[in-house]
């Protein structure tokens, strides 16, 4: 009896047991995410307001924090954080909108799907003569034959305002102007009808010179055949201000600036252009200094900038616009009346075509050029061509007599050297960089980190007073077909410091005839020096060439250096080496024959002094221009009492001589007759000093 009065709990134990291995009931998780939009189907330029649900795994509503929104295609369609759909181009199509959430570890997402079709154009066939303004609430536009903005009218285009092109259409700004201010949000598109690409309709033209015409934001497609010209022409003088402004597959060239004054406006900032049939751009160099920065070019034919015009007339910095600059006829730099300066901002690359230079100011031309490169963006100056070599253009050219003849620093100039035409005497220089001018006024031109290589001739060349401003550093000279300088001798005392000659054909520093006028020192450079004709030595008052201990200098055929030889033109030749480090002149050639080179020649030379040198090989035929000056068959020659110090020549070997060691005219002292002077007098025709018979 008693067990049953226990019975009435015994259910309500079991239910608390449960049954065994039955496993407890799972949490709700976000499973799926539903979307769906009101209208599905809806014309281009219309919005549709969509919605998301989310269930869990068991098909009940499962609440998340928030969706994430997203379109399938935002070239279509667009949605914001709640949904909101904005149909963004005026075009058709299918678009997905996707919701998706996220709870814990799991995310989940689902779509709708919109059709879009297309809003009938509004169209626009009659010129602009007045104020007008597009709105994007019309989109789409469409003009189907070429449209004029005139007479002074303004024609405005709304932020997000697209215009369809039909094929052969254009819009044409001639009195008039453009607004076109689009938002990064809302861009102006302008493209081709039906989408057609490249060439299917003629672009944008500006010609008016006085328009206030503006591009923001704007897209320009699908233009350009080559009848046009380019996608996007400035002519007439026009300067339309462009800001972040991109020309997309032109048939031609992307933008076309005309050689007219025409330019980009001030201000104008961020243009790009991409997939052009031509180059990004083509404008006249004198305007070049107008091209906008901070914008992309790709993929154009060339991805370059095209200059035309043959005048640089006006001051102004090209900059670097992260493609090449292609020149391709010869370029001046100079205004006959007023002067202009280019400059080349860091990193920029110019290419220069076949057979032309760079010339910079003139005898009538004031003219400046700054190549202002940095360490790790320095300007290169090369040729234009897939596989460039030796010789392929003129190299740069300045006339450093202007005041304005500017600088260079850190920049690369090379593949140069070809030869000038017949009949150019006023650039006849074959260097990568050939300066020219008359010395009062050189020093305005300065060179600090430049590299010359690879000319078909000398890597710089330095004509009529042409040379380096004092400060000038750091000057490399490689990989040229000839020297890696060619200049004149009185110039060698403005070489820059750390100089860097290597790998030249002919690796000396070459010295054409010429005077030396002022007193300097030719260093011990660890290369020769080599006279390739007539060196004088005088003016008034008289200058002193010092030559340092261990100099070698090379004389070629028929070259001398000459002393004081000219009438009121004293001189002194000091050259004063050691037993350890002799000065040696000695032929360029190996094997040469005795007579290779007239030697050195003393006139009004007073003050002269050779001690531990080598003089081989002179006493032969000098330039016939010189035959008064130039006689005596030694390799030393003195036509004029050198004053009361004897020793003029000690501890020196002479040998190898046309005839004699050495030469004196009638009357002279003998200034070897004293064993003291340790002279050394070998392999000469006649190991002695010999009297000159001066010629008739």
């Amino acid at each position: 009896m008693k067990f049953s009065k226990a019975l009435p709990w015994l259910p309500s134990l079991l239910v608390l047991a449960g049954c065994p291995g039955e496993p407890d009931p799972k949490p709700p998780q976000l499973d799926k995410v539903a979307v769906s939009c009101t209208p599905t189907t809806l014309m281009a330029g219309q919005n549709a307001q969509c919605s998301a649900t989310a269930t869990d795994q068991n098909g009940q509503p499962f609440t998340v924090s928030s969706y994430t929104w997203t379109s399938g295609d935002e070239t279509l369609a667009k949605v914001d954080a709640s949904g909101k759909v904005t149909t963004v181009v005026v075009s058709s199509g299918t678009v997905a909108i996707r919701a998706s959430a996220t709870s814990g570890d799991t995310t989940q997402q689902g779509e709708a799907s919109l059709s879009l079709t297309p809003k009938p154009p509004t169209e626009h066939s009659t010129p602009v003569s007045g104020t007008e303004t597009w709105r994007t609430s019309d989109n789409p536009h469409l003009v189907k034959a070429p449209l004029v903005v005139d007479g002074g009218a303004t024609l405005t285009l709304e932020a997000g305002t697209v215009v369809r092109f039909a094929p052969g259409a254009e819009l044409r700004v001639t009195q008039g102007s453009l607004r076109a201010s689009g938002t990064s949000e809302a861009p102006i598109l302008l493209q081709a009808q039906n989408g057609a690409t490249r060439g299917s309709w003629n672009g944008v033209v500006f010609s008016s010179k006085d328009s206030a015409s503006t591009l923001e934001h704007v897209t320009v497609t699908g233009c350009g055949p080559q009848s046009a010209g380019a996608c996007l022409v400035i002519r007439g003088g026009a300067a339309p201000v462009l800001k972040d402004v991109a020309v997309r597959d032109s048939a031609s060239t992307g933008v076309l600036v005309a050689s007219d004054g025409s330019s980009f406006g001030a201000g104008s900032v961020r243009l790009s252009v991409s997939g052009s049939e031509g180059p990004a751009v083509r404008i006249d160099a004198n305007q070049a200094g107008t091209l906008p920065t901070g914008g992309a070019f790709t993929d154009n034919k060339p991805n370059a900038v095209e200059l035309t015009g043959a005048r640089v007339l006006r001051t102004q910095t090209w900059p670097n616009p992260g493609i090449p600059f292609i020149v391709n006829e010869e370029l001046t730099v100079g205004g006959e009346t007023t002067p202009a300066t280019l400059t080349l901002a860091a990193g920029t690359l110019v290419r220069f075509g076949a057979n032309v230079g760079l010339v910079v100011g003139s005898r009538s031309i004031q003219g400046g050029l700054v190549l202002d490169g940095k360490a790790d963006a320095p300007v290169l100056l090369t040729a234009h061509a897939d596989a460039p070599q030796p010789g392929h253009w003129r190299g740069v050219h300045v006339m450093t007599a202007s005041p304005h003849a500017g600088r260079i620093s850190h920049a690369t100039i090379e593949y140069a050297g070809k030869e000038p035409k017949p009949d150019d005497f006023v650039t006849p220089g074959r260097g990568n960089l050939n300066l020219y001018g008359k010395g009062d006024l050189a020093s305005s031109f300065s060179v600090n980190d430049l590299i010359t290589q690879k000319s078909s001739g000398p890597g710089i060349v330095l004509l009529e007073g042409g040379y380096f401003a004092e400060g000038s550093a750091r000057l490399t000279s490689r990989d040229n077909a000839t020297y890696p300088i060619f200049m004149m001798p009185n110039n060698v005392r403005t070489l820059p410091s750390g100089l860097n000659f290597r790998n030249n054909g002919i690796n000396v520093l070459a010295l054409m005839d010429g005077n030396i006028i002022e007193t300097q020192t030719w260093p011990n450079l660890g290369l020769p020096y080599l006279l390739t004709s007539t060196v004088f030595v005088g003016f008034t008052p008289p200058p002193t060439l010092t030559i340092a201990a261990g100099t070698e200098i090379q004389s070629a055929q028929g070259s001398a250096l000459l002393v004081g030889a000219q009438a009121n033109r004293p001189g002194v030749l000091k050259a004063v080496g050691t037993a350890d480090a002799p000065i040696r002149f000695i032929p360029d050639i190996p094997n040469a024959p005795n007579g290779h080179w007239a030697g050195l020649h003393f006139w009004q030379a007073t003050g002269s002094q050779l001690n531990h040198v080598l003089v081989t090989h002179g006493g032969g035929n000098g330039d016939p221009f010189f035959s008064d000056v130039i006689y005596g068959s030694g390799n030393v020659n003195v036509h004029m009492q050198l004053g009361t110090e004897p020793k003029f020549l000690t501890n020196s070997t002479l040998r190898s001589a046309q005839d004699c060691a050495a030469t004196r005219d009638s009357g002279i002292t003998d200034y070897l007759r004293d064993p003291s002077f340790n002279n050394n007098f070998t392999d000469n025709p006649n190991d002695a000093l010999c009297w000159n018979s001066k010629p008739n």
